[in-house]
Protein backbone atom coordinates (compact mmCIF):
# COMPACT_ATOMS: atom_id res chain seq x y z
CA UNK A 1 0.00 0.00 0.00
CA UNK A 2 1.34 2.99 -0.80
CA UNK A 3 1.61 6.05 1.24
CA UNK A 4 -1.30 8.84 0.59
CA UNK A 5 -1.29 12.62 0.97
CA UNK A 6 -4.36 12.95 3.64
CA UNK A 7 -6.03 16.64 4.83
CA UNK A 8 -7.74 16.58 8.02
CA UNK A 9 -10.53 20.05 7.89
CA UNK A 10 -10.97 20.45 11.59
CA UNK A 11 -14.00 21.48 13.10
CA UNK A 12 -13.45 25.36 13.51
CA UNK A 13 -16.79 27.45 14.86
CA UNK A 14 -17.75 26.56 18.15
CA UNK A 15 -16.11 23.64 18.23
CA UNK A 16 -14.53 22.77 21.69
CA UNK A 17 -11.24 20.99 22.01
CA UNK A 18 -12.39 17.48 22.46
CA UNK A 19 -13.97 17.58 18.90
CA UNK A 20 -10.81 18.26 17.71
CA UNK A 21 -8.49 15.90 19.65
CA UNK A 22 -9.75 12.75 17.98
CA UNK A 23 -8.89 13.46 14.76
CA UNK A 24 -5.57 14.71 15.22
CA UNK A 25 -5.29 11.40 17.21
CA UNK A 26 -6.48 9.55 14.28
CA UNK A 27 -3.90 11.94 12.17
CA UNK A 28 -0.88 10.52 14.20
CA UNK A 29 -2.30 6.72 13.63
CA UNK A 30 -2.09 7.38 9.74
CA UNK A 31 1.53 9.23 9.88
CA UNK A 32 2.53 6.02 12.25
CA UNK A 33 1.35 4.03 9.24
CA UNK A 34 3.56 5.96 6.72
CA UNK A 35 1.11 8.28 5.39
CA UNK A 36 1.69 12.55 4.77
CA UNK A 37 -1.23 14.46 7.27
CA UNK A 38 -2.14 18.28 7.03
CA UNK A 39 -4.08 19.57 9.64
CA UNK A 40 -6.46 22.31 8.76
CA UNK A 41 -7.64 24.44 11.38
CA UNK A 42 -8.27 27.58 12.95
CA UNK A 43 -5.86 29.91 15.00
CA UNK A 44 -7.47 29.33 18.49
CA UNK A 45 -7.48 25.18 17.85
CA UNK A 46 -3.95 25.39 17.08
CA UNK A 47 -3.36 27.67 20.21
CA UNK A 48 -5.47 24.59 22.28
CA UNK A 49 -3.84 21.75 20.80
CA UNK A 50 -0.23 23.48 21.75
CA UNK A 51 -1.26 24.57 24.79
CA UNK A 52 -2.39 21.07 25.85
CA UNK A 53 -1.45 17.87 23.75
CA UNK A 54 0.77 19.68 21.27
CA UNK A 55 0.85 18.88 17.60
CA UNK A 56 2.73 15.93 16.28
CA UNK A 57 5.78 17.15 14.73
CA UNK A 58 4.97 15.26 11.42
CA UNK A 59 2.46 16.85 10.75
CA UNK A 60 1.37 19.45 7.95
CA UNK A 61 -0.12 22.57 9.38
CA UNK A 62 -2.60 24.95 7.24
CA UNK A 63 -4.34 27.77 9.52
CA UNK A 64 -7.26 29.76 8.11
CA UNK A 65 -8.15 33.13 9.15
CA UNK A 66 -11.42 32.90 11.47
CA UNK A 67 -14.06 34.61 9.95
CA UNK A 68 -18.07 35.36 10.67
CA UNK A 69 -20.64 37.46 8.92
CA UNK A 70 -23.43 39.78 10.86
CA UNK A 71 -25.48 40.45 8.09
CA UNK A 72 -27.24 36.94 8.74
CA UNK A 73 -27.79 37.27 12.74
CA UNK A 74 -31.27 38.75 12.58
CA UNK A 75 -32.03 35.27 11.05
CA UNK A 76 -31.96 33.93 14.72
CA UNK A 77 -34.77 36.44 15.60
CA UNK A 78 -37.27 34.54 13.07
CA UNK A 79 -40.18 32.76 14.51
CA UNK A 80 -38.57 29.64 12.53
CA UNK A 81 -37.57 25.76 14.15
CA UNK A 82 -33.64 25.73 15.13
CA UNK A 83 -33.65 29.47 14.20
CA UNK A 84 -30.49 29.99 16.34
CA UNK A 85 -28.71 27.12 14.65
CA UNK A 86 -29.42 28.24 11.64
CA UNK A 87 -28.26 31.88 12.03
CA UNK A 88 -25.31 30.57 13.69
CA UNK A 89 -24.19 28.40 10.65
CA UNK A 90 -24.98 31.58 8.67
CA UNK A 91 -23.08 33.83 11.02
CA UNK A 92 -20.44 31.34 11.62
CA UNK A 93 -20.04 27.99 10.01
CA UNK A 94 -20.86 28.91 6.35
CA UNK A 95 -18.03 31.88 6.63
CA UNK A 96 -15.32 29.83 7.90
CA UNK A 97 -15.91 26.48 5.50
CA UNK A 98 -15.54 28.79 2.94
CA UNK A 99 -12.27 29.61 4.61
CA UNK A 100 -11.50 26.19 4.80
CA UNK A 101 -12.25 25.31 1.38
CA UNK A 102 -10.04 28.39 0.26
CA UNK A 103 -6.84 26.84 2.26
CA UNK A 104 -7.73 23.63 0.74
CA UNK A 105 -7.29 24.82 -3.06
CA UNK A 106 -4.17 26.28 -2.30
CA UNK A 107 -3.06 23.34 -0.28
CA UNK A 108 -4.16 20.99 -3.50
CA UNK A 109 -2.87 23.72 -5.70
CA UNK A 110 0.56 23.70 -4.44
CA UNK A 111 0.48 19.80 -4.14
CA UNK A 112 -0.47 19.02 -7.11
CA UNK A 113 -2.66 16.71 -5.51
CA UNK A 114 -4.09 15.44 -2.58
CA UNK A 115 -5.81 11.58 -2.33
CA UNK A 116 -8.44 11.98 0.83
CA UNK A 117 -9.98 14.32 2.45
CA UNK A 118 -11.82 14.20 6.13
CA UNK A 119 -13.76 17.15 6.66
CA UNK A 120 -16.37 19.03 4.81
CA UNK A 121 -16.24 22.67 3.31
CA UNK A 122 -18.46 24.10 0.78
CA UNK A 123 -18.85 23.23 -2.40
CA UNK A 124 -16.80 19.36 -1.89
CA UNK A 125 -18.68 17.99 -4.66
CA UNK A 126 -17.44 20.10 -6.83
CA UNK A 127 -14.03 20.25 -5.80
CA UNK A 128 -13.19 16.45 -5.12
CA UNK A 129 -14.56 16.08 -8.79
CA UNK A 130 -11.80 19.21 -10.03
CA UNK A 131 -9.36 18.23 -8.23
CA UNK A 132 -10.10 14.07 -7.35
CA UNK A 133 -9.67 13.03 -3.76
CA UNK A 134 -11.52 11.14 -1.83
CA UNK A 135 -13.91 11.97 0.71
CA UNK A 136 -15.31 11.17 4.22
CA UNK A 137 -16.18 12.28 7.31
CA UNK A 138 -15.36 11.20 10.94
CA UNK A 139 -17.40 12.22 13.44
CA UNK A 140 -16.06 12.08 17.73
CA UNK A 141 -19.92 11.66 18.54
CA UNK A 142 -23.02 10.54 17.30
CA UNK A 143 -25.48 13.22 18.37
CA UNK A 144 -25.43 15.08 14.63
CA UNK A 145 -26.96 12.00 13.05
CA UNK A 146 -29.18 11.02 15.59
CA UNK A 147 -30.51 13.77 15.40
CA UNK A 148 -30.74 13.49 11.38
CA UNK A 149 -32.15 10.23 12.11
CA UNK A 150 -35.66 12.13 13.21
CA UNK A 151 -38.21 12.64 10.00
CA UNK A 152 -38.71 16.46 11.09
CA UNK A 153 -35.56 18.06 11.98
CA UNK A 154 -34.18 16.40 8.30
CA UNK A 155 -36.86 18.01 6.70
CA UNK A 156 -36.42 21.48 8.52
CA UNK A 157 -32.72 21.08 8.03
CA UNK A 158 -32.84 20.52 4.34
CA UNK A 159 -35.11 23.13 3.58
CA UNK A 160 -32.75 25.53 5.29
CA UNK A 161 -29.75 24.04 3.59
CA UNK A 162 -31.26 24.37 -0.24
CA UNK A 163 -32.13 28.05 0.86
CA UNK A 164 -28.77 28.56 2.32
CA UNK A 165 -26.94 27.34 -0.87
CA UNK A 166 -29.14 29.15 -3.18
CA UNK A 167 -29.02 32.80 -1.41
CA UNK A 168 -25.46 32.31 0.26
CA UNK A 169 -22.90 29.44 -0.76
CA UNK A 170 -23.74 29.30 -4.63
CA UNK A 171 -23.57 33.27 -5.27
CA UNK A 172 -20.24 33.19 -3.09
CA UNK A 173 -18.88 30.23 -5.29
CA UNK A 174 -19.45 31.44 -8.32
CA UNK A 175 -17.68 35.02 -6.98
CA UNK A 176 -14.78 32.40 -6.87
CA UNK A 177 -15.10 31.05 -10.69
CA UNK A 178 -17.13 27.88 -9.82
CA UNK A 179 -20.07 28.01 -12.33
CA UNK A 180 -21.50 24.41 -11.98
CA UNK A 181 -22.18 23.21 -7.87
CA UNK A 182 -23.82 19.80 -7.89
CA UNK A 183 -25.78 18.83 -4.97
CA UNK A 184 -24.12 16.80 -3.02
CA UNK A 185 -24.34 12.93 -3.28
CA UNK A 186 -24.47 10.39 -0.41
CA UNK A 187 -21.90 11.17 2.70
CA UNK A 188 -20.32 9.14 4.62
CA UNK A 189 -19.30 9.13 7.83
CA UNK A 190 -17.03 7.20 10.51
CA UNK A 191 -18.28 7.36 13.66
CA UNK A 192 -15.35 7.40 16.80
CA UNK A 193 -18.37 6.51 19.20
CA UNK A 194 -19.12 2.79 20.54
CA UNK A 195 -22.07 1.57 18.98
CA UNK A 196 -23.45 1.61 22.98
CA UNK A 197 -24.49 5.08 22.44
CA UNK A 198 -25.58 5.07 18.80
CA UNK A 199 -25.46 1.59 16.15
CA UNK A 200 -24.32 1.69 12.17
CA UNK A 201 -27.19 2.93 10.29
CA UNK A 202 -28.38 5.75 7.45
CA UNK A 203 -30.92 8.17 7.20
CA UNK A 204 -31.07 10.47 3.77
CA UNK A 205 -28.00 10.71 1.92
CA UNK A 206 -26.04 10.13 4.72
CA UNK A 207 -24.85 6.82 6.42
CA UNK A 208 -22.52 6.01 9.31
CA UNK A 209 -20.37 3.64 10.71
CA UNK A 210 -20.12 3.05 14.80
CA UNK A 211 -17.16 2.03 15.02
CA UNK A 212 -15.89 2.40 18.66
CA UNK A 213 -14.17 4.38 20.94
CA UNK A 214 -10.85 5.74 20.67
CA UNK A 215 -8.24 3.80 22.68
CA UNK A 216 -7.20 5.31 25.99
CA UNK A 217 -4.28 7.58 25.95
CA UNK A 218 -1.21 6.45 27.79
CA UNK A 219 0.63 8.71 30.05
CA UNK A 220 1.53 9.38 33.42
CA UNK A 221 -0.05 12.01 35.58
CA UNK A 222 1.59 14.78 37.06
CA UNK A 223 3.62 14.39 40.41
CA UNK A 224 1.71 16.53 42.43
CA UNK A 225 -1.36 14.51 41.46
CA UNK A 226 -0.27 11.31 42.06
CA UNK A 227 0.94 11.98 45.39
CA UNK A 228 -2.79 13.53 46.46
CA UNK A 229 -4.04 10.19 45.06
CA UNK A 230 -1.65 8.25 46.70
CA UNK A 231 -2.17 10.28 49.99
CA UNK A 232 -6.30 9.11 50.88
CA UNK A 233 -9.27 7.61 49.88
CA UNK A 234 -10.77 7.58 45.63
CA UNK A 235 -11.84 11.10 45.24
CA UNK A 236 -14.64 12.13 43.08
CA UNK A 237 -13.43 14.09 40.21
CA UNK A 238 -14.46 17.22 38.74
CA UNK A 239 -13.91 17.58 34.69
CA UNK A 240 -15.73 19.58 32.22
CA UNK A 241 -12.97 20.00 29.56
CA UNK A 242 -13.11 23.47 27.94
CA UNK A 243 -16.49 23.99 29.48
CA UNK A 244 -14.98 25.07 33.14
CA UNK A 245 -14.51 28.61 30.89
CA UNK A 246 -18.75 28.48 30.34
CA UNK A 247 -19.38 28.29 34.11
CA UNK A 248 -16.50 29.67 35.81
CA UNK A 249 -13.46 27.93 37.47
CA UNK A 250 -14.50 29.73 41.03
CA UNK A 251 -18.11 28.59 40.44
CA UNK A 252 -16.60 24.94 40.00
CA UNK A 253 -14.20 24.88 43.08
CA UNK A 254 -16.83 26.57 45.10
CA UNK A 255 -19.52 23.73 44.13
CA UNK A 256 -16.48 21.23 44.16
CA UNK A 257 -15.86 22.19 47.98
CA UNK A 258 -19.86 21.62 49.32
CA UNK A 259 -19.90 18.47 47.54
CA UNK A 260 -16.46 17.70 49.33
CA UNK A 261 -17.86 18.88 52.94
CA UNK A 262 -21.46 17.02 52.24
CA UNK A 263 -20.19 13.89 51.18
CA UNK A 264 -16.70 13.90 53.29
CA UNK A 265 -14.89 13.36 50.06
CA UNK A 266 -11.59 14.19 48.50
CA UNK A 267 -12.11 16.20 45.25
CA UNK A 268 -9.60 16.52 41.72
CA UNK A 269 -10.89 19.43 39.59
CA UNK A 270 -9.58 20.13 36.50
CA UNK A 271 -9.00 22.46 34.25
CA UNK A 272 -7.18 23.45 31.19
CA UNK A 273 -5.96 26.87 32.77
CA UNK A 274 -2.00 26.43 33.41
CA UNK A 275 -0.31 24.92 36.37
CA UNK A 276 1.19 28.35 37.30
CA UNK A 277 -1.95 29.91 38.50
CA UNK A 278 -3.24 27.53 40.28
CA UNK A 279 -0.83 27.66 42.82
CA UNK A 280 -1.57 30.90 44.07
CA UNK A 281 -5.47 29.66 45.46
CA UNK A 282 -5.98 28.33 48.49
CA UNK A 283 -7.82 24.81 49.09
CA UNK A 284 -8.31 22.77 51.62
CA UNK A 285 -6.16 19.64 51.52
CA UNK A 286 -8.95 17.67 50.36
CA UNK A 287 -9.29 19.08 47.08
CA UNK A 288 -6.85 19.81 44.41
CA UNK A 289 -6.68 21.46 41.02
CA UNK A 290 -4.55 19.76 38.41
CA UNK A 291 -4.07 21.31 34.90
CA UNK A 292 -5.32 19.51 31.69
CA UNK A 293 -4.64 15.77 32.84
CA UNK A 294 -4.99 12.41 30.98
CA UNK A 295 -9.03 11.00 32.56
CA UNK A 296 -7.57 7.66 31.07
CA UNK A 297 -5.32 7.49 33.85
CA UNK A 298 -6.86 9.33 36.45
CA UNK A 299 -10.26 7.99 36.52
CA UNK A 300 -9.56 4.13 37.60
CA UNK A 301 -8.39 5.33 40.70
CA UNK A 302 -11.63 7.98 40.94
CA UNK A 303 -14.57 7.07 43.14
CA UNK A 304 -17.16 9.00 40.79
CA UNK A 305 -17.03 11.49 37.94
CA UNK A 306 -18.61 15.06 37.54
CA UNK A 307 -18.34 16.35 34.39
CA UNK A 308 -20.25 18.36 31.12
CA UNK A 309 -21.31 15.14 28.86
CA UNK A 310 -18.15 15.88 26.41
CA UNK A 311 -18.00 12.83 24.01
CA UNK A 312 -14.33 11.87 24.84
CA UNK A 313 -14.68 12.35 28.80
CA UNK A 314 -18.10 10.51 28.53
CA UNK A 315 -15.59 7.61 26.71
CA UNK A 316 -12.90 7.79 29.10
CA UNK A 317 -15.87 7.05 32.19
CA UNK A 318 -17.44 4.16 30.79
CA UNK A 319 -14.03 3.09 29.86
CA UNK A 320 -13.15 3.19 33.43
CA UNK A 321 -15.84 1.51 34.79
CA UNK A 322 -16.92 4.56 37.33
CA UNK A 323 -20.43 6.12 38.20
CA UNK A 324 -20.69 9.65 36.86
CA UNK A 325 -22.82 12.63 37.22
CA UNK A 326 -23.66 14.57 33.52
CA UNK A 327 -24.26 18.62 33.64
CA UNK A 328 -24.38 19.25 30.25
CA UNK A 329 -24.65 22.44 28.50
CA UNK A 330 -24.96 22.31 25.04
CA UNK A 331 -24.05 20.82 21.84
CA UNK A 332 -24.08 16.71 21.65
CA UNK A 333 -23.38 16.95 25.47
CA UNK A 334 -27.47 15.98 26.80
CA UNK A 335 -27.48 13.26 24.34
CA UNK A 336 -24.46 11.82 25.67
CA UNK A 337 -25.52 12.11 29.14
CA UNK A 338 -28.99 10.68 28.71
CA UNK A 339 -27.69 7.51 26.81
CA UNK A 340 -24.83 7.18 29.81
CA UNK A 341 -27.84 7.63 32.34
CA UNK A 342 -29.89 4.87 30.02
CA UNK A 343 -27.01 2.49 30.13
CA UNK A 344 -27.09 2.88 33.59
CA UNK A 345 -24.22 3.58 33.91
CA UNK A 346 -24.64 7.54 35.04
CA UNK A 347 -26.91 9.89 36.41
CA UNK A 348 -27.82 13.71 35.10
CA UNK A 349 -28.09 16.68 36.57
CA UNK A 350 -29.21 20.85 35.66
CA UNK A 351 -25.66 22.23 34.30
CA UNK A 352 -23.09 23.56 37.04
CA UNK A 353 -24.74 26.82 36.69
CA UNK A 354 -27.64 26.09 37.77
CA UNK A 355 -27.69 22.73 40.00
CA UNK A 356 -27.99 23.01 43.67
CA UNK A 357 -24.72 21.56 45.51
CA UNK A 358 -27.03 19.66 47.80
CA UNK A 359 -29.03 17.99 44.71
CA UNK A 360 -25.46 17.15 42.86
CA UNK A 361 -23.85 15.69 45.85
CA UNK A 362 -27.17 13.48 46.49
CA UNK A 363 -26.90 12.43 43.16
CA UNK A 364 -23.48 11.66 43.26
CA UNK A 365 -23.72 9.81 46.73
CA UNK A 366 -26.43 7.96 44.78
CA UNK A 367 -24.24 6.62 41.80
CA UNK A 368 -21.69 5.79 43.81
CA UNK A 369 -23.83 3.61 46.15
CA UNK A 370 -22.97 0.04 44.23
CA UNK A 371 -25.82 -0.90 42.90
CA UNK A 372 -24.70 -0.73 39.06
CA UNK A 373 -21.60 -2.21 39.65
CA UNK A 374 -22.04 -4.89 37.50
CA UNK A 375 -23.09 -2.49 34.74
CA UNK A 376 -20.56 -0.12 34.63
CA UNK A 377 -17.96 -3.38 34.51
CA UNK A 378 -20.32 -4.83 32.23
CA UNK A 379 -19.61 -1.89 29.84
CA UNK A 380 -16.55 -1.07 30.74
CA UNK A 381 -15.32 -4.54 29.04
CA UNK A 382 -17.32 -3.76 25.79
CA UNK A 383 -15.39 -0.37 25.72
CA UNK A 384 -12.24 -1.38 26.36
CA UNK A 385 -12.18 -3.90 23.64
CA UNK A 386 -12.89 -1.03 21.21
CA UNK A 387 -10.16 0.62 19.05
CA UNK A 388 -12.18 3.38 16.53
CA UNK A 389 -8.72 4.37 15.07
CA UNK A 390 -7.53 1.05 13.70
CA UNK A 391 -11.15 0.55 12.40
CA UNK A 392 -11.20 4.24 10.78
CA UNK A 393 -7.34 4.16 9.51
CA UNK A 394 -8.21 1.15 8.00
CA UNK A 395 -11.44 2.60 6.26
CA UNK A 396 -9.26 5.94 5.02
CA UNK A 397 -6.71 3.32 4.28
CA UNK A 398 -9.08 1.62 1.75
CA UNK A 399 -10.17 4.31 -0.27
CA UNK A 400 -8.86 4.41 -3.69
CA UNK A 401 -6.02 7.11 -4.12
CA UNK A 402 -6.19 10.69 -6.37
CA UNK A 403 -4.92 8.40 -9.81
CA UNK A 404 -7.16 6.12 -9.49
CA UNK A 405 -9.90 8.54 -9.13
CA UNK A 406 -8.68 10.24 -12.14
CA UNK A 407 -8.46 7.25 -14.09
CA UNK A 408 -11.94 6.42 -13.12
CA UNK A 409 -13.48 10.16 -14.11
Amino acid sequence: MRSKEIVFLLPGAGAALGDALPLVRLGSVLADHGHSVTLVLAEKTRSALESSVGVDGRFGVEVFPERSDLRYDWVGRLPLPSRKLIAYTLVHVVPESFAKRDSLVELVRRRGGVDVVVGSCVGMEELSRSHPFARVGVGPSPYAVAVWKRPQYRAVWSFCAHVTDRLVVRPALERRGVRSLPWPSRSRVLGLWSPLLLDSGSAGRISWESLGFPPPVESALPAPLEAFLRAGPAPVVFSLGSYTASVGLDRVISTARDVADRLACRVVVTTLEPEASLASRELPDSITLTSFVNLDALLPRARALVHHGGIGTTACALRAGIPSVAAPMAFDQPFNARRCADLGAGAVVEPLTRVASATLAEAIASAAGGGHREILQRVSRRVRDEDGFAAAAARIEGLPARDALAAGA
